[in-house]
């Protein structure tokens, strides 16, 4: 076996909490490098752990479990976090409705293995919510277009989000309003962190949304397989829980039915996924599903490229995220041409906007 065919079996094993099965050599170094490249380092370290347990040298079996136990430690302070921000909020009678992370981790079989992140929380009475959170957290670190940030010690962010997301054209934004509103407001998915019931989306609504924010994702610079077994881990643990009507009106309204099912074929054939799982599902698009995992494994998360290397100076930090974006789009474009050409476009006109200084300025929610 290669190492990124150990590196997937590895994941798969950790994913659904089962033996991996491998074979030949396992070259640790190459293992760790992809694995931090797709954000599943603590779910790939238990599965190591697991497979070969005390035949590890002492040294490597550390730093696995160091991995692991530093995970699990995250996954304690990030539910606590919540815990006491939802609450203080609900004393205010401010509801909030948890996204994504920690909401998603939940329904991993071992929630504890999958990289902690930061901490989003939508509320629909923004402006209190904001005092609330500057008397609990201090000062915002930083004012987005879609939500503020609060540092929470250590390296943990909380993320306090006015909207769920904002689509670029008006129309689809008003739509997708809408959706959010009702999605965040009726049928509540309840789950449970640091002992306390916290709301999570409505499961349909989840699904959509989470979906959506894998392919935004995906478009943009970068997207680790982390993200990719979110969204299969959710629509596994929600397997006929979801309404598929609807859904289905959302993904054909919102153009994303094709992006949909080909991702499906994805998470089937890179996670073991079960196919019954996956709303929609459509075999005859396994070919580009197997190339939309290449894409996963040759791009990654790709941090550097949006946020710059330290110490890189801005015009040197802009070329290498131009070759990206031509990197990327060589890979997109067999799956995903349309779009792959339009957003090739989009990124480059935007990056020489902003090397030159003409971009246009975010003002903010202030």
């Amino acid at each position: 076996m290669t190492s990124t065919e150990i590196y997937l079996e590895l994941l798969r094993a950790g994913l659904w909490n089962r033996p991996a099965v491998v074979s030949g050599s396992v070259k640790f170094a190459e293992l760790v490098e992809l694995a931090r490249h797709q954000n599943t380092l603590p779910t790939v370290s238990k599965a190591i752990l697991d497979k070969l347990g005390d035949k590890l040298p002492q040294k490597t079996h550390d730093f696995f479990q160091d991995v692991v136990q530093k995970c699990e430690k995250s996954h304690q302070a990030a539910n606590s976090v919540i815990a006491y921000a939802t609450q203080e909020l609900a004393a205010e009678d401010i509801s909030s409705v948890l996204l994504k992370g920690q909401g998603i981790a939940s329904h991993y079989p071992v929630p504890t293995i999958r990289q902690a992140g930061d901490i989003d929380l939508y509320v629909k009475d923004f402006s209190r919510a904001r005092a609330v959170m500057a008397r609990l957290f201090g000062p915002e670190t930083e004012v987005g277009s879609k939500h503020v940030t609060y540092h929470v010690g250590g390296t943990l962010d909380i993320e306090l989000h006015k909207y769920t997301e904002v689509l670029a054209k008006e129309s689809q934004n008003a739509e997708y309003q809408r959706i959010s509103d009702k999605g965040t407001s009726e049928d509540l998915e309840l789950v449970r962190l640091d002992g306390h019931f916290v709301n999570t989306p409505e499961s349909t609504f989840n699904a959509f949304y989470i979906f959506h924010h894998l392919w935004h994702h995906f478009t943009g610079m970068g997207i680790g397989m982390r993200q990719l077994c979110d969204w299969a881990m959710f629509l596994h643990s929600h397997k006929g829980k979801l309404d598929q009507a609807r859904l289905g009106e959302w993904l054909e309204t919102f153009r994303l039915k094709d992006a949909w099912q080909v991702f499906g074929c994805a998470a089937v054939q890179a996670l073991d996924l079960p196919p019954e799982d996956v709303p929609f599902y459509d075999a005859s698009k396994a070919r580009r599903g197997s190339r939309l995992v290449d894409f996963f494994l040759v791009q990654g998360d790709n941090r550097a490229f949006k946020h710059g290397r330290h110490g890189q100076s801005k015009l040197r930090h802009k070329g290498g995220s131009l070759r990206f974006i031509h990197r990327r789009f060589k890979l997109m474009f067999p799956i995903f041409p349309g779009k792959a050409l339009l957003q090739y476009i989009r990124d480059v006109k935007n990056g020489l906007l902003k090397l030159f200084k003409a971009g246009t300025p975010n003002h903010g929610l202030e």
